[in-house]
């Protein structure tokens, strides 16, 4: 296998790089920073991607070689295999592994490469996981030497040198798998066996706990009845002084007084009579409490009486309202009503008949007006162009007049006094058009339309007198040119003649005061048939509203309101409701009243039944003494005469018994001292019985039954045995592991000493061409110095590389046998002299006749650069 090409499109400080490799030795030269370094690692990744996650950004590719100014890092790799078919990996990198995109392809066809694993292609590449690409293909710069990784990749395919093939062979890790079963089972007190030893230990211990408990158990059981028994006998004492004591207390104390109370009061026992005369003392109490409240109410029910009496007089003062209907309010609202609706109705004929008056005025208005220029109705339409012609022939007539007249001084006084005229006679007719605005005004009470037709009417007068004073002007100084324009004036004349006949004949003064006044005239007639058909139709709803007769309807209800102001002798109708109200709440006052005293004699009634009651209870109960009389006329003051009596009897019993009852008293207190101190001496003994029986129903909280102990204690037995006879057959096993490893490597060790001593010694010139490597110490290396075994850590820098690099091609001769994988190198040169570096490359010549070598240098090397990297930059 052979790189051919790669082409970085970022990857570090690199973009856009296209190189192109050659079979055999490759020297890429490069000044420090030109980015040899980046040009391996980008190989590298190429076959492996990128797999650290180390914070450190020198040991986190991703974090180190993507681009700055990009988000990604790309490129590909072009490589021939083994059987001549060239393959292209294309990848790109993004901030995480899932942004990651690589294609494998055939160069040629474009197919995928499915036979080699799409992420980390060089595992199928060069049969090795990432690691052990390091420690064998790829050296980095200063990283010669080689360490054990974590698979023991490079270990195992040493170890399948002398086996089978079996790739998975591993001394390392069944060792390891061994050892760490071993611990499992016993080591450090962590494993199972020191478990279940802690356990049984443990196990033994509460064993022991709870055996003692149980004896302590029948210890205090023991004492617990011995407990019991003496509270018994003492509780046996304490009943016989309580028994002394009630006897004491029940003997009987007979006394003179006593004697003479049974004779005259109560035969039976002196506590029944107390009892009994307990029992009438509250009856008595109940009887004359019952009493009271009976008087008491009986005195209210007389109150309540006289107040509904005096609420019946009031009510006769209502006589009127007595006789109204039930309903007299609702009917008085609904005639209101109906009252406000005819009222209404009576205003909309007032204001119809007032509008009606109006427009008929207004109509006599426009009537009047209508005279003025009625007459010129009349005119036929052929006296209308008439006007219109002769106007027409007499403005000609004045334009050849003036053309025939001199140009002398009098003209043009002429031609101004005409223009005056003229413009007087327009302003006349312009103010006979605003004088019509009056009338308008007039009709709709405008102002500003009466002001404007005053004004023009004002106008009219004075264009008239100045229309005058012009042509009486222009006349005077006609007659001076008579004779030049007499025919023409002559014909004029007759002309105006004709006009002012018609002008006469119509009250007007021109053709456009003609058109005017037929305007004026429509529009009056229009006016007036609008107002008439308004009057009918106001005249029509007039004749509706009085068809309802709301006068009549009105007086009606006056009369109804008359009535009943009379009945109930009100003056209006707020007066009438003031009286109605006064009569309702009265009505009320009297309802409640009566309810009131319909309830009193309910309540004096059953107060009266009460009382009866406690007079029979408190009879029955006072017959029980001798002297009480039964059918006697009861009083107040008898019952409380007699319960006195016998109050004052039981009394001087009381006196007589004292001092028997001081002596009494003396024995029973003696006995209640012994008493209590039996109580006392109970109470300490339960109070030391509880705390036995709370020891013993504790004792067991929280522990296990004492079989269940030593059921687990047998289980855990059981188990260290099954365990022990696993820890000694683990342990036969490493045993027969390590003696089989020692035979294996007694096979490829010796392989590995001899070709590693032979490159050794090549690069060496013979001054050190015996090595031996102990793969499973880190492959730890010594070399034969003057007849004895050295660490090569006693030897130089430049030495020691060689010795690494002896051992990796040794390695790499011995794992891959007869494939032809390339070979990359960074500055791996960089502690030799002149006389190693010549030896190192004369090797690397030889040995990239069947191999690709790729050296990256920043060294002038004795051989001629293949890529100088300063030159491309």
């Amino acid at each position: 296998m052979k790189i051919k090409n790669i082409y970085i499109k970022s990857f570090g400080k690199l973009k856009d790089l296209n190189l192109e490799f050659q079979e055999g030795l490759n020297i890429i030269y490069g000044s420090n920073e030109s980015g040899k370094s980046t040009i391996q690692n980008f190989i590298k990744v190429m076959f492996y991607g990128m797999n650290s996650l180390k914070r450190s950004i020198a040991d986190n590719e991703r974090k180190k070689f993507i681009p700055w100014d990009e988000s990604r890092a790309a490129g590909r790799l072009t490589f021939e295999d083994e059987n001549g078919n060239d393959y292209v990996i294309d990848r790109s990198f993004g901030d995480t592994k899932k942004e990651d995109h690589t294609e494998v392809y055939n160069f040629i066809t474009g197919q995928s490469a499915v036979h080699l694993d799409n992420y980390q292609p060089g595992k199928d590449l060069f049969g090795l996981g990432e690691d052990a690409f390091e420690k064998t293909l790829f050296i980095k710069q200063l990283g010669a030497k080689v360490a054990m990784d974590k698979e023991d990749e490079i270990m195992k395919k040493l170890t399948n040198i002398q086996e089978s093939g079996q790739e998975d062979l591993s001394y390392n890790k069944a060792k390891t798998a061994l050892e760490n079963y071993k611990k499992s089972l016993k080591g450090r007190k962590k494993g199972k066996i020191d478990l279940l030893e802690d356990q049984i230990m443990n196990l033994k211990e509460e064993q022991q706990e709870l055996e003692g408990l149980h004896r302590d158990n029948l210890e205090d059981s023991k004492l617990l009845q011995e407990k019991l028994n003496k509270i018994k006998e003492m509780e046996h004492n304490l009943e016989q002084a309580l028994k002394n004591k009630v006897e004491i207390k029940n003997r009987g104390l007979s006394s003179e007084e006593e004697k003479n109370f049974n004779e005259k009061f109560y035969s039976g026992d002196i506590k029944e009579a107390e009892d009994l005369l307990y029992k009438a003392t509250e009856a008595f109490v109940l009887y004359k409490e019952r009493n009271e409240a009976l008087l008491t109410m009986e005195e209210e029910g007389k109150n309540l009486q006289e107040q509904l009496k005096k609420e019946r007089r009031e009510l006769q003062h209502y006589e009127g309202l007595q006789g109204l209907e039930e309903d007299i309010e609702k009917k008085l609202n609904s005639i209101a009503m109906e009252k406000r609706e005819l009222e209404g109705l009576l205003q909309q004929e007032s204001v119809l008949e007032g509008e009606i008056k109006a427009l008929e005025g207004r109509v006599v208005y426009l009537n009047s007006e209508f005279q003025e220029v009625v007459r010129v109705l009349n005119i036929s339409t052929e006296e209308e162009n008439t006007i219109l012609k002769l106007e027409e022939k007499l403005q000609n007539l004045s334009h050849t007049i003036d053309a025939a007249k001199l140009k002398d001084s009098n003209e043009l006084k002429k031609d101004i006094l005409k223009d005056k005229r003229n413009n007087f006679k327009f302003l006349m007719l312009a103010a006979f058009i605003m004088s019509l605005a009056i009338i308008y005004g007039l009709i709709s009470k405008s102002l500003p339309a009466t002001i404007i037709g005053l004004i023009g009417i004002l106008t009219g007068i004075y264009s008239y007198s100045q229309y005058k004073k012009a042509s009486a002007e222009l006349k005077s100084l006609t007659k001076e040119d008579r004779s030049r324009v007499e025919l023409l004036l002559k014909e004029k004349t007759e002309v105006e003649e004709k006009l002012n006949e018609l002008y006469e004949k119509y009250q007007v003064e021109s053709y456009m005061e003609v058109k005017a006044k037929l305007d004026s005239c429509r529009s009056t007639i229009s006016t007036l048939e609008g107002i008439k058909n308004n009057i009918k139709e106001k005249e029509k709803q007039l004749e509706s509203l009085r068809a309802i007769k709301a006068e009549e309807g009105l007086a009606k209800i006056q009369g109804y309101y008359d009535k009943i102001f009379k009945q109930c002798k009100s003056s209006d109708l707020d007066s009438f409701y003031q009286g109605l109200k006064a009569y309702k709440d009265l009505q009320l006052d009297l309802m409640r009243l009566e309810e009131q005293v319909r309830t009193k004699r309910l309540e004096i009634e059953k107060r009266a039944k009460g009382l009866r009651s406690a007079q029979e209870e408190l009879d029955q109960l006072l017959s029980s003494f001798k002297p009480f009389d039964i059918s006697k006329d009861k009083k107040m003051a008898y019952y409380e005469n007699f319960i006195e009596s016998i109050k004052e009897g039981l009394e001087k019993i009381r006196q007589g018994e004292k001092e028997e009852s001081k002596k009494l008293n003396e024995l029973v207190d003696s006995l209640d001292e012994e008493i209590a101190k039996l109580n006392k001496k109970i109470s300490e003994s339960k109070e030391v019985k509880k705390d036995i029986e709370h020891k013993i129903e504790t004792r067991f909280n929280n522990k296990r039954e004492l079989w269940l102990v030593e059921e687990e204690l047998g289980q855990c037995r059981a188990r260290i045995e099954k365990l022990k006879t696993l820890f000694e057959a683990s342990d036969l096993a490493s045993s027969v592991l390590e003696e089989a490893f020692q035979e294996v490597q007694s096979n490829f060790i010796p392989r590995l000493n001899k070709e590693v001593g032979h490159i050794l010694n090549g690069l060496t010139e013979g001054k050190y061409n015996m090595v031996t490597v102990s793969p499973m110490n880190n492959y730890e290396i010594k070399v034969l110095q003057e007849e004895s075994l050295r660490s090569i850590d006693f030897l130089s820098g430049g030495t020691f590389d060689q010795v690494y690099f002896s051992l990796r091609l040794a390695l790499c001769n011995l794992i891959f046998k007869e494939k032809t994988l390339p070979l990359f190198f960074d500055d791996a040169f960089i502690q030799y002299d002149e006389s190693r570096l010549y030896r190192a490359m004369k090797f690397l010549q030889d040995y990239s006749k069947e191999h690709q070598v790729v050296v990256f240098t920043c060294r002038k090397l004795p051989l001629k650069e293949t890529i100088n990297l300063d030159l491309l930059q």
